[in-house]
């Protein structure tokens, strides 16, 4: 359809998240923006466990997490990061 014509209906109070003097809202030491949901077409978190327990397994790993995709799946891959080039590569590609 196409828009025809826009009429302002005045301004009214809007209700967000926020701390005063810092304007966010932290939530276990994350700053939440709580707009991020409806802005973002697509969300990503990089998470790496060997940066919260030195003696895991998944050294160098890297957890991608899709975490909204407006046009496509959501899901998380694994990846190898190398901190010496700051670097991601498949896992198989290690060394």
């Amino acid at each position: 359809d196409e828009i025809v014509s826009i009429t302002p209906l005045g301004v009214t109070d809007v209700y967000d998240l926020t701390v005063p003097g810092t304007h966010n809202f932290v939530a276990n030491g994350i700053i939440v923006e709580n707009s991020v949901e409806q802005d973002a077409d697509v969300v990503l978190f990089i998470h790496r466990e060997d940066r919260y327990k030195e003696n895991t397994e998944r050294q160098g790993i890297a957890d991608i997490i899709v975490a909204k995709h407006r046009n496509g799946p959501v899901g998380k891959i694994e990846l190898f990061f190398d901190e010496t080039r700051v670097t991601f590569r498949d896992i198989d590609k290690r060394f």
